[in-house]
């Protein structure tokens, strides 16, 4: 099963409705506000180098995770809770606090 067809009728989207309440209203207003500005685009003609569209990519998505990312950056504590070093819940406890 596809990702979108499980968010749409699997377990993965009967989870989010659960745990995520009211996510519909707001992907709603996400797209209501979207729809009423501009587009920001390069200059015409503007010579842009081969990784322009991944940078604005991955700085458009470091900006977004920050503004509502509020689990613990588990990316981040993986190495040291790996191998041995420490037990994962135990890095996550330390690190809410």
């Amino acid at each position: 099963m596809s990702l979108t067809s499980q968010l749409a009728r699997g377990d993965l989207g009967r989870w989010f409705a659960r745990t995520m309440p009211g996510t519909t209203a707001v992907a709603a207003e996400v797209a209501h506000a979207a729809a009423r500005v501009r587009p920001v685009r390069p200059q015409a003609g503007a010579v842009l180098g081969d990784r322009h569209w991944a940078d604005v990519g991955g700085a458009f998505g470091a900006r977004l995770g920050a503004l509502v990312q509020a689990a613990p950056p588990c990316h981040g504590l993986y190495p040291v809770a790996a191998p041995g070093r420490r037990r994962p819940l135990k890095v996550l406890r330390t690190r809410q606090k």
